[in-house]
């Protein structure tokens, strides 16, 4: 039983079409696998990225200090105010550490702000109270204890004191 070439030819062009529909959902499948495994891959970055982030941040200051063989001069060139009763000072000389907390007398206030200083004597700071010696290497230190943060650190060796 032979068939109809012209129904050949129709079950061959459906055939065809059939090839073409298949296809063009497997590229519609392609794509949109595509754009999740961007996003999912977008999304991973981002939250990596964001986790990373430290969301506790502390005061931003600017910070000068002055050191010479007999005292220690902090000075606030700008940024924001800092409670005095949350600033903690450490020195280092040579390794040995000491910390100081900010002092409550009247002559520093309340606040560290914009334009002001603090000074305080080495010997204060030295365990041995000693003043420090020109070729000592002094780390010092300013502490925001609230958040953790060191808003300032320098490492000099002393000036001569001017008398």
């Amino acid at each position: 039983m032979a068939m109809d070439p012209d129904r050949l030819r129709e079950r061959a062009e459906s055939s065809r079409l059939d090839s073409r529909r298949m296809r063009a959902q497997s590229e519609t499948i392609g794509v949109i696998l595509l754009v999740a495994l961007v996003v999912v891959s977008l999304s991973t970055f981002s939250v990596f990225y964001l986790g990373s982030i430290d969301g506790n941040t502390g005061p931003t200051v600017d910070v000068d200090s002055r050191v010479t063989t007999e005292q220690l001069t902090l000075t606030h060139n700008g940024g924001e105010t800092l409670v005095s009763d949350e600033l903690r000072l450490v020195v280092r000389v040579d390794g040995d550490e000491t910390g100081i907390d900010w002092p409550d007398d009247a002559s520093v206030g309340p606040k560290f702000g914009p334009g002001e200083q603090w000074s305080v004597a080495v010997s204060d700071v030295r365990d041995s109270k000693t003043p420090f010696n020109r070729t000592d290497t002094v780390d010092v230190s300013l502490v925001h204890d609230p958040s953790g943060t060191t808003v300032f650190r320098q490492t000099v060796n002393p000036h001569p004191s001017h008398r």
